[in-house]
């Protein structure tokens, strides 16, 4: 089984910790910054990050899409939304549970270079998409059957949620979980930071 990995990326005053009740967090000047711009410029893709995964093996998307339930179960971050509080103050708010945005399309049949044409057009307008930070937390996934053993797979996110380097650490976690099929013992949730 061969997986292929390639990043599509674009390149609070007034309240203290104590104050905050148990669903939210503070941002980092950092986060305040991308949500800032990207309120600024809604459909201009700024801050969307795109993971793409092709992957060449036999994919049961339902044994996938829960590895990808329990990740964000398992990781607050992946369960976050952003608000203003007041006229100031950006904070994020933890969830529960959510629901994840997924589809799932087959694109088998259709000539290679349609099926590029299609995946070149469709990643523009997933980052013209954008997200609602407000809304169910800011990412989204796409799996596309291109033919048995031949699938694309497109993690979609606002970059105010994670950095580059976390996101190697939870593609391998996620794996890890499919590969074992949520067999074995469950993991402990993830510290916060």
């Amino acid at each position: 089984m061969r997986r292929q990995v390639g990043i599509a990326g674009a390149g609070p005053a007034g309240l203290m910790l104590g104050q905050l009740p148990h669903s939210l967090a503070l941002t980092t000047a950092l986060q305040q910054g991308m949500v800032y711009h990207s309120l600024r410029a809604p459909r201009s893709g700024v801050y969307v990050q795109q993971l793409i995964v092709r992957l060449h093996e036999a994919l049961d998307v339902a044994r996938f899409q829960a590895a990808w339930q329990r990740l964000v179960a398992r990781h607050e971050a992946l369960r976050m939304t952003f608000h203003l509080d007041g006229d100031v103050a950006l904070v994020q708010r933890v969830h529960t549970h959510t629901s994840l945005a997924w589809t799932v399309e087959s694109w088998e049949g259709l000539p290679p270079e349609e099926q590029e044409a299609r995946w070149g057009a469709l990643l523009v307008e997933d980052r013209r998409r954008g997200f609602d930070l407000a809304e169910a937390p800011p990412l989204r996934f796409l799996t596309i059957q291109l033919g048995p053993t031949e699938h694309l797979f497109l993690w979609s996110y606002h970059h105010a949620l994670l950095d580059g380097r976390s996101q190697r650490l939870l593609l391998e976690e996620v794996f890890a979980s499919y590969d074992a099929g949520g067999k074995g013992a469950p993991e402990a949730p993830v510290a916060p930071f």
